[in-house]
């Protein structure tokens, strides 16, 4: 690693490989894995526990509560109870069991045009055995029989990640739920595996440019219908990191939020100027999304033809840094160093800053061109305020250029920010403007300052 981004990246990889677990694209040096705890301990999040079939549950004895309850590291934890045996006032005793809710599925929502018809599903995941193997007994709480005796519970007992993944063509035109993914079922318990469930709706809607558009909304899920076993050992009916890639040829259709674009509100139709090329080509449901992005080599972008869910989505923000002007000084120390010399330096430093500002202004109009109706409005309105904006500015350096107590005022507060130190040095301003005759105050006494002068003399800024 040879710079802060590599550091970044491998932090990042680290970090969800130790929260999530293995990816089946990007650690193969993982996918047989062995655990010395069960995995539900060791990953906070990415499984899928299997789905309630309305079959009651097998009530668990005496034992196999203790046994879970102490497995549990959440077991014991609630909003009023610490985890290392502080309490509330309260006696815990007297608070309700709070029960722990975990997903048993995962989706994806993507939107398509409407003649898509197929999309094709990746779904990825891991299952984790137990070596050595557990009998039946207990694992299958069908073959629980009280007052027989249970089978001895394993030493040093392992935890073994056994890959998972398939792929199937789904009909995209339908709504269809119980679509078996093959070879599913978990390795030690018989019974069930994982379902694919899809969910579609046509849509019709106007673009902000008014063209109609008919396309279709598009959730698949991976539900896990796996049977059930006995705790502490549920783990071996979870599916971990689990993980669900759609592909399709003709390329995703990128999300549309029209609610800014027709707001009345200016803020809300500002974010819609303002990201109006930001994409988003699906939604996670019970987890994240991501996507790839590519352009030609004429840097146009090219349809989005992958989607996958993702359990620890990343973020690049951008570095903002002052922009930096030929011909304008913008340091702090310089300026009051202009101030100090007179309207001379002053107007080298600054006056060439409105003609500037002004190209600036002509790109940003050239840059309107196609935009769509009410966004043209909004970057409209934004040109009038910086047609103000230049006015000021122009005008404050022409007052700064003709007016001695202005440029005082000017040079302290750029020596105030350059150095940090800015009490003192506004006191100083407000001494300058008193010994000036600009304004009188009572010393020591707040929101004392009157201002001796006409407003009307003043500049308009």
């Amino acid at each position: 690693m040879t710079n802060s981004l590599e550091v970044r990246n491998k932090l990042i990889d680290i970090l969800r490989r130790d929260l999530i677990g293995p990816n089946p694209d990007l650690d193969q040096d993982f996918a047989r894995e062995v655990l010395t705890e069960k995995p539900s301990r060791w990953y906070v999040g990415g499984f899928i526990v299997p789905a309630y079939d309305g079959v009651a549950p097998v009530i668990p004895d005496d034992e196999e509560t203790a046994e879970e309850t102490a497995d549990d590291l959440l077991a014991n934890e609630t909003l009023d109870c610490a985890v290392e045996g502080e309490v509330d006032e309260k006696d815990s005793t007297d608070q309700p069991a709070r029960d722990r809710f975990l997903p048993s599925s995962i989706g994806l929502t993507v939107v398509l045009p409407e003649t898509v018809s197929q999309v094709t599903l990746r779904a990825t995941g891991g299952n984790y055995k137990t070596e050595p193997p557990l009998p039946d007994a207990l694992l299958i709480p069908e073959l629980s029989k009280k007052g027989k005796p249970k089978p001895e519970k394993p030493e040093n007992l392992r935890w073994v990640r056994v890959s998972g993944e398939a792929a199937i063509v789904l009909d995209v035109t339908r709504n269809q739920s119980g679509i078996p993914l093959p070879e599913s079922a978990a390795p030690q318990r018989p019974g069930g595996g994982i379902e694919v469930a899809v969910h579609q709706r046509v849509l019709r809607q106007k673009t902000p440019e008014g063209a109609e558009e008919r396309l279709r909304v598009i959730t698949v899920f991976l539900v896990n219908r796996r049977r059930s076993t006995k705790a502490p050992y549920k783990d071996v009916a979870y599916a971990f990191q689990t993980r669900i890639e759609l592909e399709c040829a003709d390329g995703f259709y990128p999300r549309s939020d029209l609610s800014t674009y027709q707001s009345d509100d200016f803020d809300l139709r500002l974010g819609d100027l303002h990201y109006r090329d930001v994409r988003e080509y699906a939604v996670g449901r019970n987890t994240s999304a991501g996507w790839q992005e590519r352009r030609d080599v004429t840097n146009d972008p090219l349809p989005v033809t992958r989607v996958w869910t993702d359990f620890l989505p990343q973020q690049e923000v951008e570095r903002v840094v002052p922009a930096r002007i030929d011909g304008v000084e913008f340091g702090m120390e310089a300026l009051a160093r202009a101030a100090i010399s007179g309207a001379e330096a002053v107007s080298a430093a600054l006056d060439s800053l409105p003609d500037l500002y002004a190209e600036w202004r002509r790109g940003q109009e050239g840059s309107m061109t196609g935009l769509a109706p009410r966004r043209l409005e909004t970057g409209q309105a934004l040109l009038e305020n910086v047609d103000t904006a230049g006015s000021r500015i122009r005008d404050g350096i022409d007052v700064l250029k003709r007016d001695t107590i202005a440029r005082e005022a000017f040079g302290l507060m750029n020596t105030a920010s350059f150095f940090g130190v800015t009490a003192p040095s506004v006191h100083q301003m407000v001494l300058t403007l008193k010994r000036a005759g600009l304004i009188r105050r009572q010393p020591g006494l707040a929101r004392s300052i009157e201002l001796l002068i006409e407003p009307d003399s003043l500049p308009r800024l």
